[in-house]
């Protein structure tokens, strides 16, 4: 697992989640991790691929979501 910040320092972050065996039930662990930590998913793509498991996920911390969204994505301001 690898954990990035965003450039623009407002709390963004880029979570890049590998397992290469199966693990039942990982992607709601990851996403209640989230929820603990007070961040928000603003987008995330999850694959899952024979014993393999795949999670990018762009978040933020609550109530700063929507700037960040718009830094790391443009197109996807509104």
């Amino acid at each position: 697992m690898t954990v990035e910040t965003l450039v623009g320092g407002h709390g963004g972050f880029l979570i890049n989640v590998f397992s290469d065996k199966s693990c039942p039930g990982l992607l709601v662990s990851v996403l209640e991790a989230f929820d603990e930590l007070g961040l928000s998913v603003l987008q995330a793509t999850a694959s899952c691929a024979d014993d393999s498991f795949r999670l990018e996920a762009v978040g933020g911390e609550v109530g700063k979501s929507s700037s960040l969204l718009s830094e790391h994505n443009p197109a996807a301001a509104y």
